[in-house]
């Protein structure tokens, strides 16, 4: 979703903004874009890492966390290095 918000936003920077030759028209475009991608990539973040929620954007559940441990085994191995 990021990704594709960043090509929205290169889209618009390389072949959108010359619809228009005035000067205005593209610093206006440019800087409306620029502002809007950012901060649309910000909501997304949010939205979607929930670790990383403000306090007042949490639901009221207790704050607990779980996880996933791995094991992993490996073979010991036998070499010793000669001292």
């Amino acid at each position: 979703m990021q990704d594709t918000l960043h090509l929205i936003d290169m889209i618009n920077c390389t072949i959108l903004f010359k619809l228009n030759s005035a000067i205005w028209y593209q610093f206006i475009f440019l800087s409306v874009s620029f502002l809007l991608i950012h901060a649309l990539d910000g909501s997304v973040m949010l939205y979607f890492h929930t670790e990383i929620h403000p306090q007042w954007c949490r639901k009221n559940k207790p704050n607990t966390r779980t996880g996933t441990i791995f094991v992993h085994r490996s073979k010991i191995s036998s070499f010793h290095p000669s001292a």
